[in-house]
């Protein structure tokens, strides 16, 4: 800029200089359009001269779109038949589940109660073989049950604990309901124990407290079933000790109760056995009786899939858009009878070119302006899905990108044509200059003029980053700020 100024201050002296001579005023105007050429074109006749500023860089991708549902379904019937009702208008709103419309069913819902009342049927017979299992195995433990208290309980005998004893062995009777072994039984005289102030105790199978033993009836012996009495007088007892074993073996049926009970557990067996034998056979993969049941079942499948077959039933919450057939006509299989939106937000689809593809990412923010609406009004608008599979169209591959409306508007339909400005990038504050004084080499590297104080051209290699749609570019490295650059023509 120093340079610019001393040739103007040469131009004012030619001025002063040549104020009478013609010629001179040819060689001042000459000079002047030199001077404005240099200020213009950088002084060197090779573009402009800009300088590197910061400022905000906005990326945008601008497209063509149409207003879609997110869902858009054609629906018909799988089969031929005569329409019985139409539940539904275009218009209506549904949902997920409703019944829209019907074929004539004829006989199939008779034929369906048919067929669930063989199925239960068919499962009450697999119970029944179950509970019998079930009833066998609870009299075959009974029966062993019985047969094992018998042989613990029979004949048991109260044996002293010294041969010396003089007094009448007591008398053991009850069912016992305990685990074999021995008790071992203490009888002690106590002043202030009841009248006759004669207790026991026990030990072994179980161990119990002193207990008051009556003189008029049988004294319960613990807790497990048995009770002793005693033939000669109480106090005759005192400070004596006695031993009863369970089972007896000295009992004279001890073997005839033995046998029994061994006979009982084998028989128990035989009958579980052939009780689970014949509920194998029952309800086993390969038996009769679960072969029929299956086969009932699969008869309620195929007559409730015919039903499905004539109901036709909203996919999803929406609204009925189309409805091409009445009650009383004869509807074809696999045409279309109605068709739905969903009912959820409209969104606009796009199909992005190759290059602006690789720009655009799931949650980029837009906006979008409707042709047949204020052109003003602009819709905030989020991507929501960018398909990377190319789809031809017309020769061309592009790429379906999907975006959802962030604000509602009760004035937009399904089908209308939407204009869409798609925010790809944007950084505020950065250093930047024009695209186009960016200067490529021949192996791709970018570069730029600089013009030095002296007016000298410096070569400098930059870094580049966003480019904003406006036509300035991110300057990463390279230059500085207020640095003046040099645009080629």
């Amino acid at each position: 800029m120093l340079e610019m100024a001393q040739m103007l201050n040469k131009i004012k002296k030619l001025i002063m200089a040549s104020r009478r001579n013609m010629i001179g005023a040819v060689v001042i105007g000459l000079a002047i359009l030199g001077t404005i050429g240099y200020l213009i074109l950088g002084g060197n006749g090779n573009g402009e001269i800009v300088v590197a500023t910061k400022r905000d860089l906005v990326e945008t991708v601008k497209i063509s779109g149409r207003v879609e549902a997110d869902i858009v379904s054609d629906m018909g019937f799988p089969v031929s038949g005569i329409v019985r009702t139409v539940k539904v208008k275009a218009g209506d709103r549904v949902w997920a589940g409703q019944q829209l419309a019907v074929l004539d069913l004829g006989t199939l819902y008779a034929d369906l109660r048919s067929a669930r009342a063989e199925v239960a049927i068919k499962r009450a017979e697999l119970a029944n073989l179950q509970i019998d299992l079930t009833a066998v195995k609870r009299q075959q433990d009974t029966l062993v049950e019985s047969a094992y208290r018998t042989l613990l309980s029979a004949s048991l005998e109260a044996e002293p604990a010294s041969a010396s004893y003089t007094q009448t062995p007591p008398t053991i009777t009850g069912t016992y309901f305990g685990a074999e072994g021995t008790y071992k039984i203490i009888i002690d005289r106590n002043s202030s124990g009841g009248a006759n102030g004669i207790k026991l105790r026990t030990f072994g199978v179980e161990k119990t407290e002193q207990i008051e033993v009556s003189d008029t009836t049988a004294t319960a012996l613990g807790t497990k079933g048995l009770y002793i009495s005693f033939a000669d007088d109480l106090t005759d007892y005192a400070n004596t000790t006695w031993y009863v074993t369970l089972p007896n073996p000295k009992s004279s049926v001890y073997a005839t109760n033995r046998n029994t009970y061994e006979e009982a557990i084998r028989e128990r067996s035989a009958a579980l056995s052939s009780a689970e034998a014949n509920l194998r056979q029952g309800v086993g993969g390969d038996s009769i009786a679960k072969a029929q049941l299956e086969k009932t079942e699969a008869e309620v499948a195929r007559i409730s899939a015919e039903i499905g077959q004539r109901v036709l039933v909203a996919p999803f919450a929406g609204v009925v858009t189309v409805v091409n057939i009445d009650p009383g006509e004869s509807a074809s299989a696999n045409t279309t009878a109605l068709a739905m939106i969903s009912a959820g937000e409209l969104g606009v689809k796009v199909d992005l070119p190759e290059i602006d593809s690789i720009k655009v990412n799931i949650g980029d923010l837009a906006t979008v302006t409707i042709d047949a609406l204020d052109s003003e009004l602009a819709l905030p608008a989020k991507v929501v899905a960018v398909n990377r599979a190319e789809t031809m169209v017309d020769g061309v591959p592009v790429y379906e990108a999907r975006l959802a409306l962030t604000a509602k508007n009760a004035t937009i339909a399904s089908g209308m044509t939407a204009d869409v400005t798609i925010t790809t990038g944007k950084k505020d504050g950065v250093l930047s200059l024009p695209a186009r004084a960016i200067r490529y080499r021949t192996s791709g590297t970018p570069y730029i003029l600089t013009i030095s104080r002296g007016g000298k051209q410096i070569d400098k290699e930059v870094a580049l980053g966003l480019r904003s749609t406006d036509g300035y570019i991110e300057i990463k490295a390279g230059v500085v700020a207020g640095e003046q650059v040099l645009v080629a023509k």
